[in-house]
């Protein structure tokens, strides 16, 4: 068999169409919960810092 590539691989645009969608969810879901987790990172370092900073304040 020889070897496919690009819209070959699927029988119809629509099936092409409907993998590529389906494909670019996954992307952008992978790209929110990436920007989720960061976001969750620097709020937790924020709070370390101030915590840190609060320490370092003579009373």
């Amino acid at each position: 068999m020889a070897n496919l590539s690009g819209t070959a691989a699927f029988k119809n645009a629509a099936d092409a169409q409907a993998f590529a969608d389906k494909q670019k969810a996954k992307r952008d879901a992978a790209k929110a919960a990436m920007i989720e987790m960061l976001k969750k990172e620097s709020a937790e370092e924020t709070a370390q810092e101030q915590e840190v900073a609060s320490d370092e304040i003579p009373a």
